[in-house]
């Protein structure tokens, strides 16, 4: 590429982002328009697509704080966040932690986590696929593989610990409905793409969240049986074990069995 043309390149995205530039000087007034006019038609076009991505991305937010406090929003974002790939699949990605740290957003904690749980349904919905295991291969384990038996999970599994009440927000959003008031209510939900590619979410207890987590960092069978034993009766542990994992069969999470 052209030392010139990508001098010019520089400087127009320098311009773009509201840093120090000489890009005037490549630009010449054209049909009437002068050069901070012809300037200014690409920069307004650059945020407003910038915006739309974050409004496409986020939707459930844009309706719930507001057309005036959305635009504040995506305003900020981009001035704090400018785009730094061709892609603007990951433009966003900042946005939980910019809200977390940016008033007046970050004195409603609920905000940043529905926007932490919008962009997990995003990461579900485009992960990459892999092998769903029936739960008759688990049926067809030998006995003695059992305690050393461990399991990996489809890469659109995902664990949502809310302290807030969100998912519930959002789901009366969804369905254009009142949303409740924010409360504080810690939950667990399980995020996940289905075999038909549609992405899911379910409600999970503190005990299947911690299952969860422990077999995600590689735990055996047996030593989650250990775990329950502080948890449950001991004469529950196998039966308790056995219907929480079939159920993660049965929601198609499951991608390998190993020792």
């Amino acid at each position: 590429m052209p030392q010139i043309l990508q001098e010019q390149q520089k400087q127009l995205m320098a311009y773009l982002r509201d840093q120090q530039n000489n890009i005037s000087g490549y630009i010449a007034s054209q049909g009437g328009i002068n050069t901070n006019a012809r300037l200014g038609i690409y920069r307004n076009a650059y945020q407003m697509r910038l915006r739309e991505s974050i409004e496409v991305d986020h939707p459930v937010i844009g309706t719930y704080l507001g057309d005036e406090l959305f635009d504040l929003m995506t305003a900020e974002y981009v001035k704090k966040h400018p785009s730094q790939n061709t892609s603007l699949r990951h433009f966003a990605d900042q946005l939980p932690s910019f809200l977390a740290q940016t008033e007046p957003f970050r004195q409603h904690a609920q905000i940043t986590e529905l926007a932490r749980f919008e962009r997990l349904l995003m990461s579900a919905f485009d992960a990459s696929d892999a092998i769903r295991l029936p739960s008759q291969d688990l049926v067809n384990l030998a006995e003695e593989d059992w305690p050393n038996t461990a399991l990996r999970f489809h890469p659109s599994m995902q664990i949502f610990t809310s302290r807030w009440n969100v998912v519930e927000i959002w789901q009366a959003i969804r369905e254009q409905k009142q949303p409740p008031e924010p409360v504080e209510s810690t939950s667990y939900w399980l995020v996940w793409r289905n075999s038909a590619r549609l992405t899911e979410f379910k409600s999970m207890t503190d005990l299947e969240a911690k299952l969860l987590k422990y077999s995600l960092e590689g735990q055996n069978l047996a030593e989650l049986c250990e775990f329950l034993v502080t948890r449950v009766e001991e004469n529950s542990v196998a039966v308790t074990l056995i219907t929480i994992i079939k159920s993660w069969f049965a929601k198609g999470i499951v991608s390998a069995i190993h020792n």
